[in-house]
């Protein structure tokens, strides 16, 4: 379960809460609106609990994407879910 990234827009950081209520492999991703992966912000096993995880506007290499509208993914064992953030 996660909630939507905050602060909306964002500039230069921003961060998504999410629960993992099962131990298991949790992945959060960044995509372009063409559906290019961006940048992978964790990808592993997770025990069940709270976390947040954050997104400082770079792409996997380290370099600052452009301002617009981005999507995340967040997978977990019970959960997927796809959302848009915008970045100013």
């Amino acid at each position: 379960m996660s909630t939507p990234n905050g602060p909306y827009p964002f500039n230069p950081e921003t961060a998504f809460p999410y629960r993992v209520s099962a131990n298991g492999f949790v992945e959060l991703t960044v995509y372009d609106p063409a559906g290019q992966k961006i940048r992978t912000l964790l990808s592993g096993q997770q025990a069940a609990g709270a976390y947040t995880a954050r997104w400082d506007g770079r792409n996997q290499s380290g370099s600052i994407v452009a301002s617009g509208v981005y999507l995340y993914r967040l997978e977990t064992p019970a959960f997927q879910e796809a959302r848009r953030l915008t970045l100013k």
